[in-house]
């Protein structure tokens, strides 16, 4: 019977063969963790950066809104600084154009040679020209803007209660010295008128609006 010797190349061949294997399967092991690392890495980076893009993002819309709240405060104190002047300067225009009014009126008698009347409807906030007779001119009443009202009107020291009042102009252009109180936008605006010359006042106080007054308005002048 023939005993087969083992080969000694052939068999340092199958071991070398296995080592190699082994080393492969080791090498591609740790290239797999490797490539897990790097995938573990990444993933946590991009949820940092995720994260901090959102936190970037909501610390930028608390600051807008905090600078939008202190413009708001802002413009809020300018207008509230602002509104007492405006207030004041509507009322005196107006008061100007009532004084303006009653000189038109004035002239018109002297010039058309005839006594005419100013009627002052406080309800309806308007001031028109009529004849003696009550007949409206063709020229354009003085309306008092929104929100404005005459809430007291006297004629020679006395204060009128009609619900419509009348201030005669004669034909020399005279009349009763007379004054009223405008209120509007939280402000009040005195205007008061010499019959004699026909100048307009505007008095800061009612104090010095009654002794303007008893000053101006000691007797009537229309005829």
């Amino acid at each position: 019977m023939n005993r087969v010797v083992p080969n000694s190349s052939f068999a340092a061949g199958v071991a070398e063969s296995g080592a190699d294997k082994d080393a492969e399967a080791g090498s591609a092991t740790a290239l797999s963790m490797q490539a897990d690392a790097v995938r573990t890495n990444r993933r946590q980076h991009d949820a940092e950066k995720t994260f901090g893009n959102h936190s970037r993002r909501a610390f930028t819309m608390i600051e807008l809104t905090v600078v939008l709240l202190i413009a708001a405060i802002a413009a809020s104190a300018v207008t509230l600084r602002m509104r007492r002047p405006l207030q004041t300067a509507k009322a005196r225009n107006l008061a100007g154009a009532i004084g303006q009014f009653d000189r038109v009126t004035r002239v018109a008698a002297q010039q058309q040679d005839r006594p005419l009347v100013i009627r002052i409807d406080p309800a309806g906030g308007v001031l028109v020209r009529t004849d003696h007779a009550g007949r409206r001119l063709e020229t354009p009443p003085l309306r008092l803007p929104k929100g404005f009202r005459i809430t007291e009107l006297w004629i020679q020291r006395r204060r009128s209660v009609e619900q419509r009042h009348s201030i005669p102009i004669s034909r020399q252009g005279l009349s009763p010295s007379y004054a009223m109180l405008i209120i509007g936008d939280g402000h009040r605006q005195w205007i008061a008128t010499a019959g004699l010359t026909g100048l307009s006042f505007q008095p800061e106080t009612d104090a010095q609006a009654r002794d303007m007054f008893a000053e101006i308005g000691p007797r009537s002048n229309a005829r």
